[in-house]
């Protein structure tokens, strides 16, 4: 699945800014959401190649976008 474009890559910023804004680490953050901290960089760097199915990706980045209080 390859998922990686500068389009994501965009988004993946606006994760990181969100998160950088609140002072919190990716493990911080993958301790209070339980989402595998792997996962949330891949989020973060726009790569979702390492998630097993697009549904997974899909999911996880919802989940992630909800905690940040992100409309993406």
């Amino acid at each position: 699945m390859s998922l990686k474009s500068a389009h994501t890559g965009k988004i993946g910023k606006a994760f990181v800014n969100a998160r950088i804004l609140r002072s919190m680490t990716c493990e911080e953050v993958a301790s209070i959401t339980f989402i595998n901290v792997e996962y949330i960089k891949a989020i973060e760097s726009g790569d979702y190649s390492i998630f097993p199915a697009r549904l997974f990706a899909v999911q996880y980045f919802e989940k992630y976008a909800n905690f940040l209080n992100l409309e993406i």
